[in-house]
């Protein structure tokens, strides 16, 4: 009994990954040099917001109003650096945050944003910035959502990669949100 359970959950643990692998789709941006893998169940949304460029993941749901759906996301904008050091300097990154936090398009739409927690980091082989956020939609509800995002910059951008829904969307998607994050990669 015990060696048939052992074999079952050696089967699972080896088989569903190569099986959720199989179901990926490349996307590439030619624009913004990128490129990340994403389960094909799920659709991409591009649109611009001022100086932004936005591509955004999310799964295609049957009722998508009995649900709230998680989100992955890359933000790009123009970002010239003279020195990449003074980038992650302490200043900097609380400069970072508070801009994050006072963002001109969530105080538009009456979002508040409170961040959880932030530290330099490394995503992949790219220094980064790390923000967790709690983010408040009174006008939803007061629906609460949480967000975490990584800053990277690269040739000129400033890329921000996030991953966004409530606790038990990202708690339910958290492999598939990882794997994304983990292949996404530049191309130049």
């Amino acid at each position: 009994m015990i060696r048939n359970f052992i074999l079952v959950l050696t089967f699972i643990l080896f088989i569903t990954p190569c099986t959720f692998a199989a179901d990926m789709t490349i996307y590439e941006d030619n624009d913004y040099h990128f490129k990340f893998s994403y389960p094909s169940d799920w659709k991409v949304h591009q649109y611009k917001i001022e100086n932004i460029s936005v591509t955004g993941l999310s799964p295609l749901r049957k009722d998508p109003l009995n649900s709230s759906i998680p989100t992955f996301e890359v933000d790009v904008q123009n970002y010239p650096i003279k020195n990449i050091d003074e980038v992650f300097s302490s200043q900097s990154v609380n400069k970072l945050i508070k801009d994050f936090q006072e963002d001109p398009l969530s105080k538009k739409i009456s979002v508040d944003v409170i961040v959880a927690d932030y530290f330099v980091t490394h995503l992949k082989d790219k220094k980064a910035i790390f923000i967790k956020a709690t983010i408040l939609m009174p006008y939803l509800s007061n629906s609460k959502f949480v967000e975490e995002r990584y800053v990277i910059f690269h040739n000129s951008n400033r890329y921000d990669i996030s991953f966004c829904g409530t606790l038990d969307d990202l708690n339910n998607n958290r492999k598939i949100m990882e794997q994304i994050l983990n292949s996404f990669e530049f191309s130049k």
